[in-house]
């Protein structure tokens, strides 16, 4: 009885206040539709990015140095235990001549490197002048497939030393898995600091004797879910490694660059002093020169004064006759 007199009461109330019901029960459901949405997506999109990593080959590590990286640092890399590979590239950040938009050009070299782009409209660029642009909204809009872009350096000169040349012809828009935002792309040494967009080239457009990215895949992180637990402790432990490993090679690269530097140093003096070598010799050649002439002209006079006597010695003699 007093369960039956219990649920009659609460039907009654709910019955004299059924907007009020209704408002409360909505709202509940709402929360809990949200709560469960939110408590999936997290997941999926984590999942939807470990994926896009993975197809796209996405480096656990990229190394730079201002010193730049040689075929030493390539072989010290690959001999460290755990990596699964190791690509050598090139980098610079040089102004678009067109609207002096800051642009990070990197580097391209075929399906098998790490850090793969993904072409969303046109292709990657395979030869020498080709070039593809960052598939940004910005990029779409100011530029087509066929248009040619001109590069600059930061302060607005002709380009020297960094490509081979400064002409491309854009070939594609490209997406990276190295940016997943829309807009933001870095900092930037050229213009206001900060990256307006990125391109590629192929690698032989770079002209630098020395490498300025290494980019790796660790083997413990490959198999590893992206922003996992385990992934972030495989990172921590394979940065340390590096860094200890690498910690001494920017001396070595220092001095190597010295001991180069000196070399064409002592390469220059010497020519120089065969130069000063080679001048002395001719100023005293043509001291030599000029004393020897200097010498027949005093002998040529003293043969005319003699000449000049015995005329008048001769005419003496015949008025004395």
């Amino acid at each position: 009885m007093k369960k039956r007199a219990l649920w009659k009461d609460i039907w009654r109330e709910i019955w004299h206040s059924k907007s009020r019901f209704l408002s409360i029960l909505a709202l509940i459901m709402l929360g809990v539709a949200f709560f469960v949405g939110i408590k999936a997506t997290g997941p999926d999109m984590i999942e939807t990015a470990d994926r896009y990593y993975k197809e796209n080959k996405l480096a656990d590590f990229s190394i730079q140095s201002t010193y730049g990286l040689d075929e030493s640092d390539k072989a010290l890399l690959e001999k460290t235990s755990g990596v699964k590979q190791v690509d050598m590239g090139y980098s610079a950040d040089l102004l678009l001549n067109q609207d002096r938009l800051a642009m990070r050009i990197y580097s391209y070299d075929g399906k098998k490197s790490l850090n793969q782009y993904e072409a969303l409209s046109g292709r990657v660029p395979n030869k020498s002048g080709e070039i593809a642009l960052d598939a940004t909204k910005k990029m779409n809009k100011k530029y087509q497939i066929g248009d040619t872009v001109t590069f600059v350096s930061g302060d607005g000169s002709k380009l020297k030393g960094t490509l081979k040349k400064d002409k491309f012809k854009v070939v594609g828009f490209v997406r990276s898995p190295m940016f997943i935002e829309k807009d933001s792309r870095g900092t930037s040494s050229v213009g206001n600091g900060s990256t307006d967009a990125f391109a590629v080239i192929p690698k032989q457009d770079f002209d630098s004797n020395v490498y300025t990215v290494a980019n790796l895949q660790f083997r413990d992180m490959a198999d590893k879910k992206a922003f996992s637990n385990g992934y972030k402790d495989a990172e921590e432990s394979n940065k340390a490694k590096l860094e200890k490993l690498l910690n001494k090679q920017a001396d070595k690269r220092l001095r190597k660059m010295q001991q180069d530097g000196y070399a064409k140093l002592d390469q220059a003096e010497k020519k120089l002093k065969a130069q000063e070598a080679k001048l002395a010799m001719s100023e005293s050649t043509a001291a030599q020169a000029g004393v020897e002439k200097k010498s027949r002209t005093h002998g040529g006079k003293g043969k005319t004064r003699n000449q000049a006597t015995k005329v008048a010695t001769r005419t003496i003699k015949n008025r004395g006759a």
